[in-house]
């Protein structure tokens, strides 16, 4: 899984943005009065980072701990900057970077917070249908959510290939880094302990924005367990 990580604060002169193309043409229009400056990561060693331009850099994770320690002492320099990482869930994201021997400090005081994402599979419009799951799966549902659920499955068509899929949606977890949560940082909570403590804030986890997907009909409980199956255990 790829984890969205945003460090530092954002500075209107200077922004840095990643692409995963090396085609000029596919890269959005550049700001008026700028010009991209396309920098591969095989080529980048973190000079022109001071340079008042913007920055295109793709495949930035492959520089790992050396690219990520770059990004994160760019705090100093006012630099949004926008990066993934590989992890389980968004608050692991620090576990993660603690382990690539980035200082805890330097994390809680630039990172502004953590998106972790998911794609499940979309139930097919053309061949939807009304659905009751089986009790294995309705247990995971809590019992107050269970009476306004309007469960759906697709039968399977030729639209969407007789998988009863079409297309996919995207579930998501915000993780917003608060105060208490810097404070947990600093003292290298484990990552259990950092997501009860974000949970607290009112993030909402992936599971329960994926059973959103599922009650509202858009999605199956088959599907999201499929997905999500590593965050159940």
């Amino acid at each position: 899984m790829k984890t969205l990580l945003t460090l530092a604060i954002c500075f209107a002169a200077q922004q840095i943005v990643f692409a995963q193309q090396k085609e000029k043409d596919a890269l959005p229009a550049a700001p008026e009065g700028k010009a991209w400056n396309i920098v591969w990561h095989d080529e980048f060693d973190g000079t022109k980072l001071d340079e008042a331009k913007w920055e295109v850099m793709p495949d930035a994770p492959r520089k790992g701990g050396w690219w990520m320690r770059k990004a994160v002492s760019l705090d100093g320099t006012g630099h949004l900057v926008i990066s993934t990482i590989h992890s389980g869930v968004s608050a692991g994201a620090f576990t993660r970077l603690i382990n690539m021997e980035i200082e805890p400090f330097m994390l809680s005081s630039s990172v502004l917070g953590v998106m972790a994402l998911r794609l499940v599979r979309r139930i097919c419009p053309s061949c939807m249908e009304a659905f009751s799951p089986p009790p294995s799966q309705l247990k995971m549902v809590p019992e107050e959510l269970v009476a306004d659920a309007q469960f759906r499955r697709g039968v399977g068509c030729d639209q969407c290939y007789q998988t009863g899929y079409s297309g996919r949606l995207p579930v998501s977890e915000l993780l917003v880094v608060g105060e208490p949560f810097r404070e947990a940082v600093l003292k290298k909570m484990p990552t259990s302990s950092l997501e009860e403590i974000a949970i607290g804030q009112g993030m909402r986890t992936l599971w329960q924005n994926a059973l959103l997907r599922a009650i509202s009909g858009q999605t199956t409980l088959e599907e999201i367990i499929r997905v999500l199956a590593a965050e159940l255990v």
